[in-house]
């Protein structure tokens, strides 16, 4: 979305054929309609709505529809909008800008503190080299194509260790850490969610989220199209269970 190309025009003319695809990080093909529909989605909004966008897997029109209306009431609006504009300041077209916003938002409040939660519990002590603020303050510095280009995400990293490194490795590309979410939740977890802590009975009682719209979500996940579902039932369980520990007595 840097640099606007024929590539980028196709995919965003084809948002109506990727709606109709099915979604889902389960497979190659399913997860690259998953990704093409993310950034047709994203590609005709202002700079910061689509980096919002695509650092969610939730509209907020998707998540105020899974509360119930008493709910919608208590929800503050103009913190949230003040907290959104707080890590969106910085952010433009230029590329260290969304670095910038990255760390801010997404180091500060998830790689970092998961991390440090899994190395505490397993007694070690973690240090971040790269997050020196020397490292950082010079990482800034630097021109964009130092950083990324078409071939290579991590040039720098890699082009720094490259006389140490096999070829397989410097040429291998990015691979992310994925958790299988989905087939637990379809499988071993199924039963927490239907029975216990999404459960028709308990979500009506607690009153917070819409019982139609919890039950749409479920189907969804074993759905042939489940896009993003396991991420949205995992950010609800987590509350739930937080919830049920400290206010269902």
């Amino acid at each position: 979305m840097r640099q606007p190309s024929l590539v980028n025009n196709m995919v965003k003319a084809g948002l109506p054929l990727w709606q109709s695809l099915p979604r889902s990080r389960n497979n190659k093909i399913t997860n690259l309609f998953r990704q093409l529909h993310r950034f047709a989605e994203g590609a005709n909004l202002s700079v910061k709505d689509r980096y919002w966008r695509w650092a969610s897997f939730n509209t907020p029109s998707q998540v105020n529809k899974l509360l119930t209306a008493a709910s919608l009431q208590q929800v503050n609006t103009n913190l949230m909008q003040k907290e959104r504009a707080d890590i969106l300041q910085h952010l433009g077209n230029d590329f260290n800008e969304v670095l910038l916003t990255d760390m801010n938002l997404v180091l500060v409040s998830d790689m970092l503190v998961k991390v440090d939660m899994m190395s505490m519990a397993n007694s070690l002590e973690v240090r971040s080299p790269f997050l020196d603020h020397k490292v950082v303050d010079f990482a800034f510095s630097l021109p964009v194509e130092y950083k990324v280009d078409a071939n290579m995400k991590k040039k720098i990293v890699q082009d720094a260790f490259r006389p140490i490194l096999p070829e397989e490795i410097y040429n291998r590309p990015k691979h992310g850490f994925e958790i299988p979410l989905l087939d637990w939740f379809r499988k071993e977890l199924w039963g927490m969610i239907n029975d216990d802590l999404l459960s028709k009975q308990f979500v009506a009682q607690q009153g917070i989220f819409d019982v139609p719209a919890i039950e749409n979500l479920k189907r969804k996940l074993h759905s042939s199209s489940p896009e993003d579902s396991h991420a949205t039932i995992w950010a609800l369980i987590v509350f739930q269970h937080w919830w049920k520990k400290y206010f269902n007595q």
